[in-house]
C-alpha cells in the first residue's frame, strides 16, 4: 500500500492535538487527493509536508479516519463528490473536513459515522428550524426542509441530487443541453427518476418516503434494478425493509404541496405527543410532553417556523399549560397541576 493511503501511516499520533492551520492544511491536501486531480509533484509534496512535524502526521491520520468512512460510499459517488468541484469547491470541503477534524473521535461518532459525516460535508444543509430553496444550474429548484442535507451532483450524461438527510421538494426544469440528461434522486434506499414533475421525497426512520405533485417519477432499488414502479401526481410511495421494496397508494390530500412548505404542521386527530414531537424538530432543545397528555388527540393548523406561537395556541384551547423552564428546556402539563 503507498504511504500515502490512510490506512499506512507510522507512528502513534493519537496524543498530539494539531492545530487549527495544520488541520486545514491536512484537509487541503486529502480532498485534493480524493479528488483523483492530485498528480506525482502534488503526492511528492504531501509526502515532504507529512515528514516535516508529528503534527502534520497526527492531522493525516485524522483526515484519513474520517476519509475512511467516506469510503465505503460506491465509487460513482465518491468520484462525483470531489473530483467534479473547482478548487474554489474543494476548499469549501476542505473547511468542513478541517472542522469535523478539529472536534475529534468522540464527535464523529455523534455524528453517526459515515453518513453524518457526509451529510455535514454535503453541498446544500439546513440547520434546526431552517428551511432554504436552492436553484439548480438548470433553473429547478430544490427546498429543503429543516436538518436535511444535499449533494448536487450535475455532469454531460445526468442531473442528480443525492438525498443524504431529511426531505426536499424538488421542482425539475427543462434540460437546455444539446442532449436531455436525465434527473434523478438518489437515496440509501433507491432511486428517484423524475418524468417531468414536482415531487417530495423524504429519509424517515423506517425507509424513504415519495408523493408525487405533478408529472410522474419511476423508482429503482439500491441496486439499480427498476421496481417496475411508476407513481403518478396524487400518489406517494414508500420503500422500507431489507432487501428494500417499494409500495404505493393514493395522498389523502390528492395533488396539494406538502404542509412543511408553507411553514405549517396540519394535525388531524394526531396524538398531543405526536405533534411536540413534531414541533420539536424546529427549534432547538427539548419539549416534554406530561404522561397524562400523550394521547390527547389534536387536530389543527400549526406554524413550524414560530413554535411559540404554535405552543400558545395549544394552552389557549386545549385543558394544558406550558412551563418553560429555560427557552431550551419546555414542559407541557395538565392545565390545573400546580
Amino acid at each position: 500500500m503507498p504511504r500515502n493511503a490512510p490506512g499506512n501511516m507510522p507512528g502513534n499520533t493519537t496524543d498530539i492535538v494539531p492545530d487549527r492551520k495544520v488541520l486545514e492544511q491536512a484537509a487541503d491536501w486529502m480532498v485534493l487527493l480524493q479528488s483523483g486531480e492530485a498528480t506525482a509533484r502534488d503526492r511528492s509534496r504531501i509526502e515532504h509536508w507529512r515528514s516535516q512535524s508529528p503534527h502534520h502526521e497526527a492531522a493525516w491520520q485524522r483526515a484519513g479516519q474520517i476519509m475512511g468512512l467516506l469510503g465505503a460510499v460506491p465509487g460513482e459517488l465518491a468520484g462525483e463528490t470531489l473530483g467534479r468541484l473547482d478548487r474554489k469547491g474543494r476548499r469549501r470541503i476542505a473547511l468542513k473536513l478541517a472542522l469535523l477534524m478539529a472536534t475529534g473521535p468522540l464527535a464523529w461518532a455523534g455524528w453517526q459515522g459515515r453518513d453524518g459525516i457526509r451529510a455535514q460535508l454535503a453541498d446544500v444543509q439546513t440547520g434546526t428550524g431552517e428551511q432554504l430553496t436552492h436553484t439548480l444550474a438548470d433553473g429547478g429548484t430544490v427546498l429543503l426542509n429543516i436538518g436535511s442535507a444535499v449533494n448536487v451532483v450535475y455532469t454531460d450524461e445526468i442531473r442528480a441530487l443525492e438525498l443524504l438527510r431529511g426531505e426536499i421538494l424538488v421542482t425539475t426544469a427543462s434540460d437546455h443541453g444539446t442532449a436531455t440528461r436525465p434527473f434523478v434522486v438518489r437515496t440509501a434506499y433507491g432511486e428517484i427518476r423524475a418524468l417531468g414533475t414536482c415531487f417530495d421525497v423524504a429519509l424517515t426512520g423506517r425507509g424513504c418516503r415519495v408523493a408525487v405533485y405533478e408529472g410522474a417519477v419511476s423508482v429503482s432499488n439500491v441496486a439499480g434494478e427498476a421496481a417496475g414502479l411508476r407513481i403518478e401526481a396524487g400518489w406517494r410511495g414508500q420503500a422500507d425493509g431489507n432487501p428494500v421494496v417499494w409500495s404505493r397508494e393514493p395522498m389523502a390530500s390528492g395533488n396539494d404541496r406538502p404542509a412543511w412548505t408553507r411553514g405549517m404542521l396540519l394535525a388531524q386527530d394526531m396524538p398531543l405527543e405526536t405533534l411536540l414531537g413534531e414541533l420539536a424538530r424546529y427549534r432547538p432543545g427539548v419539549i416534554r410532553c406530561d404522561p397524562a397528555l400523550a394521547q390527547l388527540r389534536v387536530s389543527g393548523a400549526f406554524p413550524v417556523l414560530d413554535s411559540d406561537r404554535s405552543l400558545n395556541l395549544l394552552a389557549q384551547t386545549l385543558p394544558v399549560r406550558i412551563v418553560r423552564m429555560t427557552r431550551y428546556w419546555i414542559r407541557v402539563v395538565p392545565a390545573a397541576q400546580t
